[in-house]
């Protein structure tokens, strides 16, 4: 019993003194919380919380509005940033066990204040440089407290441009804006690439060639605009324009002293394999003469002279292609970018080959071009030097190539695609001569009753001749096919007996009456 009550008054003991203790432990640690963050830093000025975990910061300052977090992305990720500015960073370090922010902004005088640290002059320096700074002059403050500098929010400015631009005004940029940016949709068609001025506050400026840097990748040719920057764009002195079989082609601006030369090489990249280099045009506008232009050819092949080009002249590099020979394809086929399919005008293809070409690769390079109405089983070549047509039936080159009547094409050939129409004339002893639509598998029978049969005044029995497309006499068992003639002849004796009985009756009639007025007249 003793040993029970001794723990029980033990217990009420504990109790009643808890309170005073953990009310002096918190007094204790609110004194201590009042000098435990350095002068200057966040938790100075605004101590945290009362309640819950002391160290939570307290919350920053709402950022400023900006194109995004891309950005402070971009800014941090770049080892070339140059501090702008309006930038506001943010200094992490540790103090007392505890994480310290203390915000830091870029002056327009580039003079960065670090508070107890002191300041630092960031003109010309990159991001990362000032990092490496700040981080020096806050290890030498507090040992091993782990500095870190990181970007909130990145500075703009305007800088102006003028010269031969759409308008000259002010423009937005930021610390990662180049020059190329700047100019980029605001110059004008006279504007050069080549001699484009960026004149710094209260200094020199320097001339920048943006082809160099977007063709070759000089960057710097295409540098960052700063504060204060005036840009200026000069007018172009030449702009050439070079076609045809070139690597590259364009039109590109000239510096003084360059020439077709350069222009081949150097801008168009070189010729293609397939460049005429004898054959270059030139079609200059500024010729000085009364007329509007001039076509000029000259060669680029060595030895050859410097050819000194004018602004807006046109340089054409021809194709070896262009001096092939050619045959025509003409009739019944379709123009040029068009299928075949129905087929009812003439056309005329010009299509040029490679010396030892076949007719059968000719045709099947152009074989989506005849349509129904290409009667190719009868097409022929008209060739010069050659008697007659030559008869070629194009749907067996197709289907084996390699035959005695596949030709090697000779320069300006002509294979004539004749027209085929899907009808079959009637004619002759019938109710209704004409031409009707082609039916397949269908015999002369048919035809002839859609002629309305035989006129038995005319024809006697059932004879029909039957001719093809080449007018060849046909059997009468073989199948009509389009195109086919039915002749009915006239074989009735009576149909050509009934004219002679009126005509020997009329005579029979003017001799009577010319003895009756003979006697009349004796």
């Amino acid at each position: 019993m003793n040993t029970r009550v001794r723990t029980l008054l033990c217990l009420v003991l504990l109790a009643l003194a808890a309170p005073g203790l953990f009310s002096q432990a918190s007094v204790r640690s609110a004194s201590s919380g009042m000098f435990s963050s350095p002068p200057g830093s966040l938790l100075f000025a605004a101590p945290a919380p009362e309640t819950g975990d002391q160290r939570l910061l307290p919350p920053l300052p709402d950022r400023p509005e900006t194109p995004g977090d891309d950005r402070r992305t971009l800014a941090s990720a770049a080892a070339d940033y140059p501090v702008t500015p309006g930038d506001v960073y943010r200094l992490t370090y540790v103090y007392s066990s505890e994480l310290s922010p203390l915000p830091v902004s870029v002056d327009s005088d580039y003079r960065v204040n670090l508070s107890l640290f002191g300041a630092v002059d960031a003109r010309g320096m990159t991001l990362a440089q000032l990092r490496k700074r700040i981080e020096q002059m806050v290890l030498a403050t507090y040992p091993g407290s782990g500095p870190q500098l990181s970007v909130d929010s990145v500075g703009v400015f305007e800088v102006y441009i003028k010269g031969e631009v759409t308008a000259a005004g002010w423009i937005p940029a930021w610390g990662l804006s180049r020059l190329s940016s700047i100019v980029k949709e605001r110059m004008t068609p006279y504007a050069s690439t080549r001699d484009v001025e960026v004149v710094p506050a209260a200094a020199q400026g320097a001339s920048y060639d943006l082809f160099q840097a977007s063709r070759f990748g000089r960057r710097e040719m295409d540098p960052y605009v700063r504060p204060q920057d005036t840009v200026v764009v000069h007018r172009r002195s030449r702009e050439v324009t070079v076609a045809g079989e070139v690597e590259r082609p364009g039109s590109y601006q000239l510096l003084p002293g360059e020439d077709l030369d350069e222009l081949l090489k150097q801008y168009g990249s070189g010729n293609t394999k397939l460049a005429d280099t004898a054959h270059i045009q030139i079609t200059r506008w500024d010729s000085g003469k009364d007329a509007p232009g001039e076509t000029l050819y000259v060669s680029a092949e060595p030895p050859s002279a410097r050819v000194e080009l004018h602004d807006m002249d046109v340089v054409r590099v021809s194709s070896v292609k262009e001096w092939m020979p050619v045959v025509f394809f003409e009739g019944a086929i379709s123009a040029e970018g068009q299928p075949g399919m129905g087929v009812d005008s003439f056309n005329r293809i010009r299509y040029s080959f490679a010396e030892g070409e076949l007719l059968s690769s000719a045709v099947a390079a152009l074989y989506i071009r005849f349509g129904t109405g290409s009667d190719i089983e009868h097409a022929f070549v008209i060739r010069n030097g050659a008697a007659g047509r030559i008869p070629v039936d194009i749907a067996q080159l197709v289907r084996n190539k390699g035959t005695e009547q596949d030709l090697p094409l000779r320069p300006l050939d002509r294979i004539v695609i004749p027209y085929r129409k899907f009808v079959v004339t009637v004619s002759g002893a019938v109710t209704r001569p004409a031409q009707y639509p082609y039916v397949p598998d269908r015999g002369w029978q048919y035809y002839v009753e859609l002629a309305g049969g035989f006129d038995p005044a005319k024809h006697v029995g059932s004879v029909v001749v039957i001719t093809d497309v080449g007018d060849k006499n046909q059997p009468e068992s073989r199948l009509i096919e389009a195109e086919d003639k039915i002749q009915v002849p006239t074989n009735n004796f009576f149909y050509y007996a009934a004219p002679v009985a009126e005509v020997v009756a009329v005579l029979a009639s003017v001799t009577t009456a010319v003895a009756v007025v003979l006697q009349l007249l004796k």
